[in-house]
């Protein structure tokens, strides 16, 4: 592999974050180290809060010398129901928190998001994220078999892989 790629999970390091639908990303990053160890992929839970953890993830990045465009960002998505994901490149924050304090540190938006959905099916009328992404994951067959798909596409597509 030529280039150094970088998987950063966003959530919160607090314990009474664990194991809920804010912490996705770094159940997913979690679950990507367990499923494969890869040369030249690195892992990164920042240890910040997710709404402040651009400035640490810029750093890290710096100090493990990846660009923007090798950096694959996995986080909570309230607009995708459970059990679905998406994976895109150069697109903006739609109104996460976390997303736009790492756009802001970057001074780009050149990298790519795996966007989680953590949207109950059962949610007819759109709730605030507020009012559902701190509860404890209920259902975490349902997250591990995203997130299995999820690496396989992005060891297939991005990182090729196959």
């Amino acid at each position: 592999m030529e280039n150094k790629w970088a998987i950063v999970g966003l959530g919160n390091n607090k314990e009474e974050y664990t194991n809920t639908y804010h912490n996705i990303g770094f159940l997913a990053v979690d679950a990507f180290k367990s499923l494969c160890d890869l040369p030249g992929v690195v892992f990164y839970k920042p240890d910040s809060l997710m709404n402040n953890g651009g400035p640490v993830i810029v750093s890290w990045l710096n100090k493990q010398g990846i660009k923007p465009s090798n950096l694959i960002l996995v986080h909570d998505d309230t607009d995708i129901l459970q059990g679905g994901y998406k994976i895109d490149f150069n697109v903006s924050s739609a109104g996460h928190n976390g997303v736009k304090s790492l756009i802001t540190s970057l001074g780009t938006q050149e990298f790519y998001r795996v966007r989680v959905g953590v949207r109950p099916e059962e949610e007819k009328i759109r709730l605030k994220a507020g009012d559902f992404v701190l509860k404890k994951i209920k259902n975490k067959k349902i997250f591990n078999s995203v997130i299995t798909s999820a690496w396989e596409e992005i060891c297939t597509n991005l990182l090729k892989l196959s």
